[in-house]
């Protein structure tokens, strides 16, 4: 059984220093792309794709806590996941369209783990 399977933390290899110079540290987990952003002293990873039309998240800026797609500026709290802003028009699309958000913590080791999504269902 793998890591993923067993609900296990996935281990990046990166520690919290090789993300000083990067807004956010792309990675491939058992549950996808992420993006390691450093919020409020802390680490979480956000999807790397917008939801909106996939732009590259990863990419965008930072605003306080708010992640900013650089594709069409579709802005989302690193705190909640959920979408903050959008332009004129897409507001409906904007409330369907929240980040799920996976929390990190740091291994023994001194390197980032991404937590596996909490069961369906549950909140995270």
């Amino acid at each position: 059984m793998d890591a993923a399977a067993a609900g296990l933390p996935f281990e990046t290899g990166i520690r919290p220093e090789d993300c000083v110079d990067r807004p956010s540290q792309p990675v491939r987990t058992p549950w996808g792309e992420y993006a390691l952003h450093r919020t409020d002293g802390r680490f979480v990873a956000a999807p790397a794709w917008c939801p909106h039309m996939r732009g590259p998240l990863w990419e965008g800026t930072r605003d306080g806590t708010q992640l900013v797609c650089p594709w069409h500026a579709w802005t989302y709290s690193l705190e909640d996941g959920r979408c903050t802003w959008v332009p004129a028009g897409d507001q409906a699309r904007c409330e369907e369209s929240a980040l799920t958000l996976l929390q990190v913590d740091q291994s023994p080791q001194g390197t980032l783990r991404v937590l596996p999504p909490p069961p369906a269902g549950l909140p995270g």
